[in-house]
């Protein structure tokens, strides 16, 4: 396989490893951070406006909008996990601000303030309240650093 194809493999498959820490991010700051009555994370919402966009919601049973869910979920960060490897090359994971936090910032960023916005997919993270962009900055980088860690694996 060429490298190049190489670098997109490992970039997917540890997106979808990061994905895993930064689920269980997600999960502890809902408990923890969201006020009884407060919709769900991106993640959930971003589907639930796709399935309402595709004339989907209220059609499908709770279980497969939870499927759904989770597609959008790993199925994304698999997606920019591939674009990484695309771009750069892996390095060691205990270097001490990783390009992949940053990366994940730059994917935050770019979805929450851009084109998810732009699609109607989710509004603006701009008018979230902390109790939503707190969770949202720190699952990125937590999933920076699980892509860090999985794209040395994979090449080591």
């Amino acid at each position: 396989m060429p490298q190049r194809a190489q670098q997109r493999l490992a970039g997917a498959i540890a997106g979808l490893l990061a994905t895993m820490p930064t689920t269980a991010v997600m999960t502890v700051s809902k408990c923890c951070l969201l006020r009884p009555g407060q919709n769900s994370l991106a993640p959930g919402q971003t589907t639930q406006n796709a399935l309402r966009a595709l004339d989907l919601n209220g059609e499908l049973s709770r279980e497969e909008e939870v499927a759904w869910l989770v597609v959008n979920h790993f199925g994304f960060d698999a997606s920019t996990g591939a674009l990484y490897g695309s771009l750069c090359k892996p390095r060691p994971v205990a270097d001490a601000l990783a390009p992949e936090c940053i990366h994940g910032s730059g994917v935050s960023s770019c979805s929450y303030l851009g084109w998810l916005r732009a699609s109607g997919l989710y509004r603006s993270g701009v008018n979230d309240t902390p109790e939503r962009n707190t969770p949202t900055i720190i699952t990125h980088l937590v999933w920076g650093r699980g892509l860090r860690f999985g794209n040395t694996l994979y090449f080591q």
